[in-house]
């Protein structure tokens, strides 16, 4: 039921405390490069986050407090504004090769497996993963 625009019912809309956020494991190949961090942060669309999750009711962070919590800088800017290009090209420089043939992924991959001690009885570690089914 939409409540909005119902005669029945009043609505208020507040600014919320909360700053959802995702975290990237800094120990795992290739986020262990700060470049494919950033790349990372540039190629994801926050806007488009904020109009489908919740429904525009909210703002993409730009930074770890809310704007309503003490502290908030209101003149922070946005540090990684939406760019895939930007994100193109720092997965380039960070050597990371074109994703249309998937060999980001492969790479990855390989780095992780390669970059995995063998086990204590001297096996070798697992290959990688095969790549998902293209859609």
């Amino acid at each position: 039921m939409n409540f909005q625009g119902n005669k029945g019912f009043k609505t208020y809309t507040c600014p919320a405390m909360a700053t959802n956020y995702l975290g990237l494991d800094v120990a795992v190949k290739p986020l262990d490069n700060k470049l494919a961090r950033q790349a990372i942060n540039y190629a994801v669309d926050k806007q488009a986050i904020v109009d489908a999750v919740y429904f525009g009711l909210g703002m993409p962070a730009r930074g770890p407090l809310s704007p309503v919590i003490w502290g908030f800088d209101p003149n922070r800017g946005y540090a990684y504004p939406y760019n895939p290009e930007k994100a193109r090209e720092l997965l380039a420089e960070a050597g990371l090769a074109d994703a249309a043939s998937g060999e980001r992924r492969k790479q990855a991959a390989a780095a992780q497996v390669a970059d995995t001690p063998d086990d204590a009885q001297g096996e070798a570690a697992p290959p990688p993963a095969k790549d998902p089914p293209k859609r």
